[in-house]
């Protein structure tokens, strides 16, 4: 399911979206995918760390990522890229503490912000995955 998505967002390149607003599908996919292996491991407990940690080795998921989700205060962190602070001027609205909506990231295009607490990390989640623009409400993705 995944790979599908990911071949057809590399594949798929549209005129009408900015110069960096083309990755920001494939870090997406990137996020969904390595958080359903996390969840599995983690959460729900339903796969080894043994097999995640296969999963990490043959780069079937975000290994840098599910490596900063085990920190404290990391939890939310929708790419590794938000958090590498060369060439960067700002920080990823993932990782703005507060209630505060900020411009999309231009690594990944987050836009919301999580809070640290798992429920409105759960739906903070949600509104990730439906992206929309809280300016003029168009889709992002």
């Amino acid at each position: 399911m995944f790979e599908a998505q990911m071949k057809d967002a590399i594949a798929g390149g549209d005129e009408k979206k900015r110069k960096h607003q083309m990755t920001w599908e494939v870090a997406h996919i990137n996020f969904k995918r390595t958080r359903a292996v996390y969840d599995a491991c983690y959460r729900t407990k339903t796969i080894s760390v043994k097999c995640l940690d296969y999963c990490c080795e043959m780069s079937f998921v975000d290994a840098g990522l599910i490596r900063r989700w085990r920190i404290g205060g990391y939890e939310t962190l929708c790419c590794t890229a938000c958090v590498q602070s060369a060439g960067k001027t700002g920080t990823c609205a993932c990782r703005v503490p507060g209630k505060t909506l900020s411009n999309p990231c231009a690594t990944c295009g987050c836009i919301f912000f999580f809070s640290q607490q798992g429920t409105a990390h759960t739906q903070g989640l949600l509104r990730l995955f439906n992206r929309i623009c809280p300016r003029c409400f168009c889709t992002l993705l």
